[in-house]
């Protein structure tokens, strides 16, 4: 039942991204620039949407009408005032300078529509349906229905139709577009147009499954875009099935004489990433399902790797299985061949979008090694693949800061709360050059490794 929710509302949650990031596709292949405001349009839809509907009371085929063509006005603004004055002349400052309209607009938005959070109620999102024993808001099945209906539409339309054609004409050869008659201006003005109006269906799709506020597109935006780029700017369908959902996850142990090892430190991470994740999370609830289920394991001999995914909509997965045995003797890492970027903010939390680290994992696991050492972009270690980094020098262990890209583990925050570890900056030099360090993580504890 709770997998099956769980897939649900992935497929909802990643859908939406994929209709944001539709957006992105379609300035993209029409002008080869892309909207970094596309966040804002997101909540200004669900903003618009809330005032129409709920505030002034309008028929809401008419709010949301009403709500997509002011959003569609505004992708007007933003390619002429903050895109077309620098594209003309071959600047690409118009990056930054959408990502200032972006910022006016949600301060705008702060100052007139408030801060407070907002409920838009809908009638597809006030008694769950049930299916395959789960209970689900038919928006939640509506939203990848849309998302993939608009992607085949695109896709179709840029593909086999005169006008999709005259439209990738533009960017392919502006000027041979021109002598063909093709209004090169209006066609880019129209991209715009339509890419803010799928952010504006976005936000009225998902506002009444979140709060309406200010500042509830920004994150939607960056990981739109960050979806754009997996799935392969250039095609509407890549960049739909590139949504994919993701949630929190959670790693910890469970011992038949000590019960959760460590259960409020997770608990307490968990509760933080969500609520800056604007992810639901009930955390008596959490706890409560914790101690049911722990209920059966009285009986097991060994200790149990528990693990809990929590998805946007607040829904939470227990799954648990027996805990592997400490290999005895140093565990060898390698490093890895790629770098992390120590500004992604998904590094903060513990999330299923880890690919890199998983990669890395895999690399070593390929040459024979236990785990991979990451590195950032300036060179600096960050983490390894699934576990924390500790060097000993003069007495203590270090661990790399957060900003170097460390994730804030459970078992990090213990050790550092007991003054056995302090935060320094580490390089491949130090693993190579120390007596002893360690990977450590909350479900195995600390382990001696080293370099190979």
């Amino acid at each position: 039942m709770l997998i099956t929710s769980a897939i649900i509302s992935g497929l909802g949650l990643g859908s939406m991204y994929g209709l944001i990031a539709l957006g992105f596709h379609v300035t993209y292949v029409v002008s080869n620039t892309v909207n970094f405001s596309q966040g804002s349009a997101v909540m200004l839809g669900a903003v618009l949407g809330y005032t129409f509907a709920v505030t002034l009371g309008w028929p809401l085929a008419l709010a949301v009408a009403m709500a997509l063509l002011l959003c569609a006005l505004f992708g007007v603004v933003v390619e002429r005032a903050l895109v077309r004055p620098f594209a003309d002349r071959g600047s690409n400052a118009w990056l930054m300078a959408t990502v200032a309209g972006g910022i006016v607009l949600d301060n705008a938005v702060l100052f007139t529509f408030g801060k407070e959070p907002r409920s838009f109620p809908s009638v597809l999102a006030a008694k769950p349906v049930e299916i395959f024993g789960a209970g689900v808001y038919p928006l939640q099945l509506l939203i990848p229905v849309v998302g993939l209906a608009i992607a085949l539409g695109l896709q179709l339309t840029f593909h086999h139709t005169r006008l999709g054609k005259a439209l990738l004409a533009v960017v392919q050869n502006s000027d041979a577009a021109r002598l063909m008659g093709i209004n090169v201006r209006l066609a880019v003005a129209a991209s715009f147009m339509i890419s803010t109006a799928l952010a504006g269906l976005a936000g009225l799709l998902i506002a009444p499954l979140f709060n309406v506020n200010s500042d509830m597109g920004t994150l939607f935006g960056i990981k739109a875009f960050a979806v754009a780029i997996l799935g392969g700017i250039t095609s509407a369908w890549g960049v739909m099935l590139a949504g994919l959902a993701y949630g929190l996850i959670e790693t910890l142990r469970w011992s038949p004489r000590e019960g959760f090892i460590r259960l409020d430190l997770h608990l307490e991470r968990l509760s933080t990433s969500a609520s800056q994740l604007r992810f639901r999370f009930d955390r008596t609830g959490a706890e409560a399902r914790l101690s049911s289920e722990a209920g059966s394991w009285v009986y097991l001999a060994n200790d149990q790797r528990v693990r809990l995914q929590l998805a946007r909509t607040g829904d939470l997965t227990i799954a648990y299985e027996p805990a592997a045995e400490a290999r005895s003797g140093a565990l060898e890492l390698c490093v890895a061949h790629e770098r992390l970027d120590a500004g992604d903010p998904c590094l903060r939390h513990k999330t299923t979008r880890r690919e890199l680290h998983e990669r890395a994992f895999a690399q070593a696991a390929a040459q024979g090694q236990d785990e991979a050492v990451l590195l950032n972009r300036s060179g600096a270690v960050a983490d390894a693949s699934r576990n924390s980094i500790f060097v000993e020098r003069g007495g203590c262990l270090v661990t790399p800061p957060i900003a170097a890209g460390a994730l804030p583990g459970v078992l990090r925050a213990c050790l550092i709360a007991e003054g056995r570890v302090v935060e320094g900056e580490l390089r491949q030099t130090d693993l190579q050059d120390a007596e002893r360090w360690f990977i450590g993580n909350s479900l195995h504890g600390l382990r001696q490794a080293r370099l190979v």
